[in-house]
């Protein structure tokens, strides 16, 4: 629900005004949301909001009672399962800026199954499994935090497939009743890859690229290198690496190597590695040419560092980072500062020229709404990438 000028974080079902009552029930809560700091959570139906009682009109009411200021609070009363009286909640209004990574999953093709490369999940006959998407907008002070957040719910609902928690082929639902039920990933157990949609992203804080890459890569990998032209000639002035004290991701990290199967190029496919799956599951990075500046910097380190597998067009080759002065008046001045260059363990591969990819391929949806068409070509477009590595590795 939206607040004047932020969010609430929480999505009320619309409803059409009825003749008889209806029930407003919250689907969704983002995580350390103004809503979910208030202790609302996903189920919850909601009775009265700033002393006003919800009748037929039910959600487009309540989210227009939500109208507030920032640092405002808005009383609300909910029913919740299992308690006997309503609960008084108070939402206080905060500039909660959108999401820049969202989660949902695809099914591939039932071909894929039979292409499976030794060493990898698959060969089951009755469908080519399931593909998780993760798709990041654009790069802000948030998205290392956010990405690892989805990664965790990835990450507790692989661990929790080998309880009993569904039939196979069947997908596993997270039940707990604070996370966003809505978008959130619904897990298959026939998990056989993991996208990092990077299309039409066109960049952001290099500090978050940076930050959310070293999450997914090994100690010790080679992230980014900030370069200047001294006498004539590109000298390194600052490296970024994954060190010892750098968080991992919920999955563990991108590695090279270890018997992976290996690209059109010749190179050794990308792969989660740390066992999170008992085996690898391929890592692929979806680009195209909108994908620029900071986004081409994530890319480049998954494909170089942890030699993951990219998937689509050429990008956009910005490879340079800019600096901001503000200055009297209210102006500000914007310069060039460094050349960006990525690679396995130096600056091998300047950024000015894009990030190519190992498996070419047009896309022809759109890449900003989340259709069932767009989410075929998807599962297309992974397919082909997961049987050029399986040509590969038989070849």
């Amino acid at each position: 629900s939206r607040a004047k000028g932020g969010w609430h974080a929480l999505r009320l079902p619309p409803r059409k005004a009825q003749p008889q009552a209806v029930r407003t029930i919250v689907s969704a809560v983002a995580e350390r949301s103004p809503a979910a700091l208030a202790g609302l959570r996903v189920g919850d139906e909601v009775l009265e909001v700033a002393g006003k009682a919800l009748a037929a009109s039910g959600g487009p009411e309540a989210d227009a009672l939500l109208q507030a200021e920032e640092n405002e609070r808005v009383p609300m009363l909910v029913r919740r399962a299992g308690c006997r009286a309503p609960i008084h909640l108070s939402l206080r209004c905060a500039l909660l800026p959108p999401p820049s990574v969202s989660s949902r999953t695809v099914r591939l093709p039932a071909r894929a199954a039979a292409s499976a490369a030794p060493g990898q999940p698959g060969g089951r006959s009755e469908g080519g499994g399931h593909a998780a998407v993760l798709r990041i907008h654009h790069f802000g002070a948030g998205t290392a935090a956010e990405l690892c957040s989805e990664l965790r719910k990835l990450r507790a609902r692989v661990d929790g497939s080998g309880s009993g928690g569904g039939g196979a082929g069947e997908p596993v639902r997270g039940g707990d009743s604070g996370s966003d039920g809505a978008g959130a990933l619904d897990l298959p157990l026939d998990l056989r890859a993991v996208l990092f949609d990077l299309r039409d992203n066109d960049g952001g804080l290099l500090s978050a690229s940076v930050a959310s890459a070293r999450s997914l890569l090994p100690r010790g990998a080679h992230v980014l290198s900030l370069q200047k032209r001294r006498r004539g000639s590109l000298r390194t002035v600052r490296s970024f690496r994954r060190r010892w004290y750098h968080r991992a991701s919920p999955l563990g990290s991108c590695r090279r190597g270890g018997g992976r199967p290996a690209l059109p190029d010749g190179t050794a496919g990308g792969a989660l590695g740390s066992g999170s799956f008992g085996c690898g599951v391929p890592v692929i990075v979806l680009v195209n040419q909108q994908t620029a500046s900071a986004a081409e910097i994530f890319a480049a380190a998954l494909a170089h560092a942890g030699n993951a597998l990219v998937l689509g067009t050429q990008t956009f080759g910005k490879g340079t980072s800019q600096a901001f002065v503000h200055l009297p008046g209210g102006h500000g001045l914007t310069f060039t500062v460094y050349s960006l260059a990525a690679g396995a363990a130096s600056a091998s591969h300047p950024l000015n020229d894009g990030v190519a990819p190992h498996v070419r391929w047009q896309w022809w949806s759109a890449v900003s709404t989340a259709t069932a068409a767009a989410d075929r070509e998807i599962a297309l477009a992974a397919d082909a990438a997961l049987r050029a590595t399986s040509c590969s590795a038989a070849a």
